[in-house]
């Protein structure tokens, strides 16, 4: 749990509720907010893609999975977001949940 806590840590300490708990497209997904980011957290790994509903009125900048040095591939198609994780090789840093970060997000919180 600790090592876990080192690589998403910044979704749990000092997060707050954003305008939406968890994904209504994808009941595996779940989400806190902090500043300008929006985290995700991914409690089923998919092997291919998965979207999400939750988006369809916020409008951010990139997506970057948490202790994953590498570019995230996303799309936005019919109003959900759609992230590939066919080319995600997972390591030590990346298992039980995966935290994706949706950066610089309008509308992030319930006070914004």
């Amino acid at each position: 749990m600790g090592k876990w806590l080192a690589v998403n840590g910044n979704a749990v300490y000092g997060s707050k509720p954003w305008l939406h708990q968890n994904d209504t497209t994808n009941p595996n997904v779940w989400y806190t907010s902090r500043n300008q980011s929006v985290f995700g957290f991914l409690l089923k790994w998919s092997s291919e893609s998965f979207k999400l509903s939750a988006f369809n009125e916020s409008k951010f900048e990139d997506i970057k999975l948490l202790g994953y040095e590498d570019k995230i591939n996303w799309s936005i198609s019919n109003n959900q977001v759609v992230i590939d994780t066919s080319t995600i090789r997972l390591n030590d840093n990346l298992k039980w949940a995966w935290v994706f970060e949706f950066q610089n997000v309008s509308k992030y919180s319930y006070n914004a």
